[in-house]
């Protein structure tokens, strides 16, 4: 062990009692105090962070944003790209080139596959915004809950022309900022 717990009892000019002691006390304490901190306050003082925000300009046209959050955007990059050029190139037939040039093609169309993925969720989650904004329109002009109206998973699905269960996940735990708060 790196503690170097003879040193620093010297240093103290603690007895070997009071050592022990010390030593007793220090692994009973908690190394992460603040961690009780959520255990105290549990879900309730969590943060919201909205998927959308929802504006109303003075003509009372409605538009929205997707919040991404710190997702960048994603694509190929250009040495993964160039590599695989050049393996292409020197001498295609070589053992070490088709395997490098295997191993090249593999990463990049995993990596094609999963901004396709990334790309379509925004896609699901836009249309299914819009048929909201569609099915709730007075609301998201006035902010009155009183405007809201019942809304079955099925009509949004039906008006995004998606599958109920997609409608299902992609709403799931989604938050929408309006002027009026955030929903």
């Amino acid at each position: 062990s790196y503690k170097r717990w003879e040193r620093i009892a010297q240093r103290m000019e603690l007895t070997d009692e009071a050592f022990k002691e010390a030593i007793n006390e220090l692994v009973h304490l908690n190394p992460r105090p603040g961690n009780s901190l959520n255990e105290f306050m549990g879900k309730s003082m969590q943060q919201i962070i909205p998927d959308f925000t929802v504006k109303v300009d003075t003509e009372g046209n409605i538009t929205f944003t997707l919040n991404d959050g710190n997702v960048p955007d994603l694509r190929i990059s250009d040495s993964f790209s160039r590599m695989l050029q050049e393996y292409s190139q020197n001498n295609p037939n070589d053992r070490n080139n088709r395997e490098a040039i295997m191993f090249l093609k593999q990463k990049i169309d995993s990596a094609q596959g999963f901004i396709n993925v990334i790309e379509q969720r925004r896609h699901t989650l836009t249309i299914t915004m819009q048929a909201i904004i569609k099915l709730q329109h007075l609301f998201f002009l006035e902010g009155d809950e009183q405007l809201l109206k019942p809304m079955l998973l099925k009509d949004v699905a039906d008006l995004a022309g998606i599958d109920i269960s997609t409608v299902s996940r992609v709403s799931n735990n989604k938050y929408v900022e309006t002027a009026h708060g955030i929903y």
